[in-house]
């Protein structure tokens, strides 16, 4: 018999890769059943989905989500966002840990105590209360990890499955292309407003396209910056394939995040898809961040919130010498680092053997 799963996020976008592009496909691919329970519109590409798609504010799709979880029939219900805790260990209690699997994409506590829209007397106890979630869930339902650092959150030994390049879906650097790019959300917190200031900085006509989320205030401050000093475009959210087709028209791929705790463990994964694509990447000096330019001699770091810094990383990045390099780059990053398909497949599969 086919077995079924239903995979449920009410908060993150349709189409996040590691959700829907990694996880979905990889079980489409293994011949399960797929619901997708996502934010309306849904994703841009369905194949192989049963599409759920949640409506109304962010509180309400939560809700709804929540009521889904408890209530769905699928043999496995995999949940990806932290406000569905409560539903993944009522389920993992009710049904079995192996009907319920929690997918933690990031370091929810440290991510907490940074959230901007969250007042700071109320970081703190937000924090803890996740963690402790998060323990509990490891007890009565199954969690993954998307890095090796997350294992402190989580009792016992959950699996790991790192949130890798989808190397196939991947193009080739143009070879004469030319100009920044960033692909990711754009927030203050990952250094949106430290790369404009230090793209601007450099002093002589460039161009600076960023790929993502980035809410309307952030957007309109950019611009001033930006205004009359360099070429900066904003497309917004774009489709995975879309995504990288436009960020390969560029010569230099940027992670400039801030030092913040949840940055200093999780590896940027765009890291490794700007040196999959040929683009010489420019990355803050974090450790994690470091580890993914492990072994490129196209690679430049900088030190961490330092916009001159910063500027100097880019313009080395930029000479011809290393975009040949980092295109040259590209073929071994390209064997080495991809999504587990393997191992997700065998894993999902153990849990209705």
């Amino acid at each position: 018999m086919t077995p079924s799963i239903s995979i449920v996020t009410s908060v993150h976008l349709p189409d996040d890769p590691r959700i829907r592009y990694k996880t979905a496909r990889t079980l489409v691919e293994d011949g399960w059943n797929v619901e997708y329970v996502c934010p309306d519109p849904g994703p841009s590409d369905a194949s192989g989905l049963r599409v759920k798609r949640l409506r109304g504010a962010r509180m309400v799709r939560s809700a709804r989500a929540t009521m889904h979880v408890l209530r769905s029939g699928a043999d496995v219900v995999v949940v990806n966002d932290p406000e569905l805790l409560p539903a993944a260990i009522t389920r993992g209690t009710l049904r079995g840990r192996r009907r319920s699997v929690f997918d933690l994409h990031e370091h929810v506590p440290a991510a907490l105590r940074t959230r901007r829209r969250t007042p700071r007397w109320l970081r703190g106890p937000t924090a803890a209360i996740a963690g402790c979630l998060i323990r509990v869930a490891g007890r009565v339902s199954t969690v993954t990890r998307a890095e090796e650092g997350y294992q402190a959150l989580v009792p016992g030994n959950a699996p790991v499955f790192p949130n890798l390049p989808i190397v196939d879906d991947l193009p080739l650097r143009d070879a004469d292309a030319h100009g920044y790019v960033y692909v990711g959300d754009i927030t203050v917190e990952r250094g949106a407003e430290l790369l404009v200031d230090a793209v601007a900085s450099i002093g002589r006509p460039v161009r600076l396209t960023m790929i993502g989320r980035c809410p309307d205030e952030l957007r309109a401050r950019l611009g001033r910056v930006a205004e009359g000093r360099i070429d900066l475009e904003l497309p917004g959210f774009l489709p995975y394939e879309e995504a990288w087709n436009l960020a390969a028209r560029h010569a230099v791929g940027v992670s400039p995040l801030l030092d913040l705790p949840n940055y200093r463990e999780s590896l940027p994964t765009k890291v490794l898809e700007y040196r999959a694509v040929g683009l010489a990447p420019v990355v803050s000096d974090l450790a994690a961040s470091l580890d993914a330019i492990d072994g490129s001699s196209a690679a430049r770091s900088f030190r961490a919130g330092d916009v001159a810094s910063l500027a100097d990383a880019l313009q080395s990045a930029s000479e011809a010498e290393n975009l040949v390099t980092a295109l040259e780059e590209a073929p071994t990053v390209r064997a080495g680092v991809a999504w587990p398909t393997r191992e997700v497949a065998a894993f999902y599969r153990s849990l209705v053997a």
